[in-house]
């Protein structure tokens, strides 16, 4: 799947093959909002919940948009 394929789908499709297809690489926080990481393909998806509430899926293959994720990774274990 494309990212262009990814991005025309409705949003629960887009859900559906994050949790269902893409390997879950991790998750940060902006507040109280959540954003779990997929890697789709050749592309990422971030899934944004609050605390009650889906708020959306942004598609995305630029790695500069994974730099808030390798903070998160603790390389003293390795």
């Amino acid at each position: 799947m494309t990212i262009e394929e990814f991005t025309q789908l409705e949003e629960c499709e887009q859900i559906e093959i994050c949790h269902d297809h893409g390997p879950y690489i991790g998750d940060r926080y902006e507040g109280t909002v959540r954003i779990q990481l997929y890697a789709i393909g050749d592309f990422y998806a971030e899934n944004f919940t609050d605390e009650i509430y889906f708020k959306g899926v942004k598609a995305f293959k630029s790695l500069d948009r994974l730099e808030p994720y390798l903070e998160l990774i603790d390389l003293n274990d390795l």
